[in-house]
C-alpha cells in the first residue's frame, strides 16, 4: 500500500460502568490469553503496511508498562504512547497532534476503541479498500436491526423510531490527517461536546461514509460482554485454521 496509516487508541478511560463490577478498567481485563486491549494492538502491529500505533493512556495507567515488559517477543517498534485527555476527543487529540511532525496532509488516520476486541481483518481491509479513493473518509457501522422504541418520561414509549436510515457508528474511523485534525480543532474551538470523530467531521461540514462491517465487532461495556468477545474471537480462530 503507498498510502499510509497512523492508528490512534484512546485508552485514557476506566470505564465507570464496567468498574462497578471489575477491579480493572476493562480495557486491561483477561480475554483468553491476553488482555482486551493487547487483542487491539496486536491486530494493529501485525500489519505491515500500518506505519505507527499510538495509544493514549491515563496519566496514571499503571498497567500498560507491565504488559509489553512481559512479552519481549512482540515486535513494538511501531508502538507508541500519549498522555490522553478527560474526553476520548482530547485523547484523540493529544495522539493526533503528536504525529504532525511525521504525517502528510493526506495520511490516513484510523482510530479505533480500546474496548473493541473483535474487530475482524476483512472489516479492516474492507474499509481501508472501500475509502482508499474518498478525500475525506468514513467509518466502520453496522445497520440497526432492531425495533428502536423513543422513551418519554417515566419510560414511556413516545413512538416507534423508523429505523430504515438508522446505523450504529462503529470502529475504526478512518480520516485523511488534515481532515480529521482541522475538524477536531474547529470543534475544540467552538466547545461542541463530540462523542466519536465522524461527529467532529460531520460538524465541520463535510460528508462520512458509511461502511457496512461484516463481522461482529463488540464494544465491551460490561463483565459480561467478556464471554460473548471470547467466543467471536474463538469463532474467528476457527475461521483462519
Amino acid at each position: 500500500m503507498r498510502d499510509k496509516f497512523f492508528i490512534i487508541i484512546p485508552a485514557a478511560g476506566i470505564g465507570q460502568r464496567f468498574l462497578q463490577n471489575s477491579a480493572l478498567p476493562k480495557q486491561y481485563e483477561r480475554l483468553q490469553s491476553k488482555t482486551v486491549l493487547e487483542h487491539v494492538i496486536d491486530l494493529f502491529l501485525a500489519q505491515s503496511w500500518i506505519t505507527e500505533v499510538v495509544v493514549a493512556l491515563h496519566p496514571e495507567d499503571k498497567y500498560f508498562s507491565k504488559i509489553y515488559a512481559q512479552n519481549d517477543a512482540k515486535d513494538t517498534s511501531k508502538l507508541r504512547t500519549v498522555i490522553g485527555g478527560k474526553s476520548r476527543a482530547e485523547s484523540v487529540w493529544n495522539a493526533l497532534h503528536s504525529m504532525q511532525s511525521m504525517t502528510a496532509a493526506n495520511d490516513w488516520i484510523l482510530v479505533h476503541d480500546a474496548a473493541r476486541p473483535c474487530l475482524s481483518l476483512r472489516d479492516l481491509l474492507n474499509l481501508i479498500s472501500q475509502l482508499k479513493t474518498n478525500d475525506i473518509g468514513g467509518i466502520l457501522a453496522e445497520k440497526l436491526a432492531g425495533t428502536i422504541k423513543h422513551c418519554e418520561e417515566q419510560n414511556i414509549i413516545g413512538h416507534t423510531v423508523n429505523r430504515d436510515r438508522l446505523w450504529q457508528a462503529l470502529t475504526p474511523q478512518m480520516f485523511k490527517n488534515d481532515v480529521l485534525y482541522k475538524s477536531l480543532a474547529y470543534c475544540f474551538e467552538r466547545k461542541y461536546i463530540i462523542t466519536d470523530e465522524a461527529q467532529a467531521v460531520e460538524r465541520f461540514g463535510l460528508p462520512v461514509k458509511l461502511i457496512e462491517a461484516q463481522d461482529i465487532n463488540l464494544k465491551i461495556t460490561y463483565p459480561k460482554d467478556l464471554a460473548l468477545a471470547n467466543a467471536i474471537l474463538t469463532s474467528q480462530e476457527v475461521c483462519l485454521s
